[in-house]
């Protein structure tokens, strides 16, 4: 059997309102020399009938089971028994463009590259089927797209660069390092360990601007989404530190990569305002708060060496705090709405956070009403049908209407940009 250029893994269990079109889109690269990897986990609803159709069809389909319900233990098979050159891993409820894996391999190809990755679009379905778009970009600094960073440091890329779907890495890269996954049940957070390991790593990277993997959020029910993600995390770690326990001890750039990570975790517990861990939690939230604070104190990250908002110490909070501030922020916003029926609303941005705003709010049984954007390009657009406008249209002077400001870095100034058009700010709430 010819060896492939890439082998897509894709790891599945019970996603067959998903399936067809992920892998769809797998078979219509216009990169033809892949494999696809199928690792089903036991689904009961009807996937596994649909990729046993797919893979009679079309010979590059190879399928496997695995008797464990792991993302990792999937993803492990999966390569494991990959021929290609390069790896890639498709998630199941997600779909890719047609170009994504030809220009990753021709990046990796032509530079030498341990692993090349690209921008991706995270989107959400809307009542009518179709999907609301939003991009997002793995570098900030947008000057390091299509350039091969070299030798990078392991702190930069373990705190930018959060997703392992949106890549290939070349396969012997991983094997030379021992990269695996961890084996813990579930489908969330082995992305962890294994960003950690290719951060580390990792000695010639590159990052392409465009946005090629399509990343669906629809699946509020998703192991990502519940109550036990810092669980998932605590064990992510300690596989982590066990398997990079003398590298972490050893190397200041690799113990500092480790605890930035480890800090970013507490930094997405602190801000995540859809969440609300419940008391199981306590012992990794307090884990976490005991670590990142023992870095802290002995100078092993600073403010400098994080992307964060935030400064370290205003994340050290005890836990009973953290939930009390969530019980205030919550009573806070629904304080500002009024009771259901009572005010028209208005969400105040229409990026990522805008639509986890509006998803909120529905959830709590209110009708948005309205979204209002600074982006002209999209007030010809709706989400859900809902219209989005102009905000310096809105009649500041309507007693009637609370505005919900959605956005992480400008929501201060969204929310003067009311108060100047009129809005009381006992109307206004930050998301």
């Amino acid at each position: 059997m010819k060896n492939a250029a890439i082998s897509v893994i894709m790891p599945s269990l019970n996603v067959v309102q998903y399936i067809e079109k992920a892998l769809t889109s797998a078979l219509e690269q216009t990169l033809e020399d892949l494999e696809i990897i199928c690792v089903d986990a036991g689904s009961t609803d009807g996937t596994l009938e649909i990729l046993e159709k797919y893979r009679d069809k079309d010979s590059r389909i190879r399928l496997l089971m695995s008797d464990h319900k792991s993302y990792g233990t999937q993803v492990n098979l999966g390569i494991k028994a990959a021929t290609g050159k390069y790896i890639a891993i498709l998630e199941t409820d997600d779909y890719i463009d047609p170009k994504m894996y030809e220009a990753l391999y021709t990046a990796a190809e032509g530079n030498d590259c341990d692993f090349v990755k690209c921008n991706f679009h995270r989107y959400w379905t809307q009542k009518d089927g179709t999907p609301y778009m939003n991009t997002r970009y793995n570098l900030w600094d947008r000057s390091l797209y299509n350039k091969v960073i070299v030798s990078p440091d392991p702190k930069d890329v373990c705190i930018n660069d959060l997703y392992l779907w949106d890549g290939i890495y070349k396969k012997s890269f991983l094997e030379e390092n021992g990269i695996e996954f961890s084996e813990t049940d579930g489908a969330a957070f082995q992305d962890i360990g294994f960003l950690f390991q290719t951060g580390v790593c990792g000695k010639r990277i590159m990052y392409l601007p465009e946005p090629y993997y399509f990343y669906c959020v629809d699946r509020e029910s998703s192991s990502s989404n519940s109550d036990r993600g810092l669980l998932y995390s605590f064990h992510e770690y300690n596989f982590v530190y066990a398997r990079y326990r003398e590298a972490i001890r050893q190397d200041k750039a690799v113990e500092k990569a480790f605890y930035c990570m480890v800090a970013l975790t507490l930094y997405w517990t602190e801000t995540d305002y859809l969440k609300s861990y419940g008391i199981s939690a306590k012992p990794f939230y307090d884990w976490l708060l005991n670590e990142v604070r023992w870095a802290a104190d002995n100078g092993i990250i600073t403010d400098d060496d994080t992307n964060f908002d935030l400064p370290i110490r205003s994340l050290l909070i005890p836990f009973e705090e953290y939930r009390k501030r969530r019980r205030e922020r919550e009573d806070y916003l629904l304080s500002v709405l009024g009771e259901v029926g009572d005010n028209r609303i208005v969400v105040f941005g229409c990026g990522n956070l805008g639509i986890y705003a509006y998803r909120w709010t529905v959830r709590q049984g209110y009708t948005v009403d309205g979204f209002i954007d600074n982006d002209a390009a999209k007030w010809d657009d709706s989400i859900d049908g809902v219209a989005i406008s102009d905000p310096n249209k809105i009649d500041g002077d309507d007693e009637g209407v609370r505005y919900v400001v959605a956005n992480m870095m400008y929501s201060d100034e969204m929310k003067q940009q009311l108060l100047k058009l009129g809005v009381k700010e006992q109307h206004i709430c930050l998301f």
